[in-house]
């Protein structure tokens, strides 16, 4: 069969080098950030929005101590859409179990520093995140620490086992791959001075050697 010519992962970050790909993340993450959220509390069968007072309508409003609602939410679509996930710090105050329970402000977290997996024993969520190295799907590297749900916001795109979402860039990698080897084509050929005018000519007949020879050293003057 046809051999996989692509790279066995293409980074996110190398992708995003790519112009089209930027702007299109950036458009995507921006349009939904810019919504105002509510917060509503469930009556009976209705429900109600939140006054105004209220923490949870609060954090709506004043999520983080930095950002502004639309900043941090472009930077959480903006994870989600490139990564397959958006995680967040909930910081606030915590019960007898250590459990947060109404965030005060959230954090986001980059994610590569996060692994996600369920519990043996209890089946919930448990996030490994290492903010020195990073994690991979196999290693969580010296020094993760291993967070609940009650800490971490998990927001996940598309996946296929329901713990973490799928990254649309490495699931589309073949053709992020074609388009950077593309740019890394381009960025040399003009970098080399574009092309050359005039074919290689000479009075004598030369062997395959020569001729191989005489190639090489043209491709390495014009490299």
């Amino acid at each position: 069969g046809m051999k996989d010519s692509a790279s066995p992962s293409v980074a996110v970050d190398e992708v995003l080098g790519l112009p089209s790909a930027w702007r299109a993340l950036m458009l995507s993450s921006s349009v939904p950030a810019s919504v105002p959220f509510k917060a509503y509390q469930a009556l009976d069968q209705e429900r109600a929005l939140m006054p105004a007072a209220t923490q949870a309508q609060r954090l709506m409003t004043a999520p983080h101590p930095d950002l502004t609602p639309f900043e941090l939410w472009q930077i959480i679509h903006f994870h989600r859409k490139a990564w397959g996930n958006a995680y967040c710090f909930q910081i606030g105050p915590r019960d007898k179990y250590g459990n947060v329970q109404m965030p005060l402000a959230l954090l986001p977290i980059h994610p590569k520093y996060v692994k996600v997996f369920r519990d043996e024993r209890t089946y919930r969520k448990l996030f490994a995140i290492n903010p020195n190295n990073g994690v991979t799907d196999s290693d969580w590297g010296d020094g993760a620490f291993v967070f609940d749900e009650s800490e971490i916001l998990h927001l996940p795109g598309m996946g296929y086992d329901g713990v973490s979402g799928v990254s649309p860039i490495r699931a589309a990698r073949e053709s992020f791959d074609i388009s950077l080897s593309a740019q890394a084509y381009g960025a040399k050929f003009y970098r080399s001075g574009s092309l050359a005018t005039g074919v290689l000519q000479t009075e004598q007949r030369l062997t395959q050697t020569q001729a191989d020879q005489l190639s090489k050293r043209w491709r390495e003057k014009r490299s």
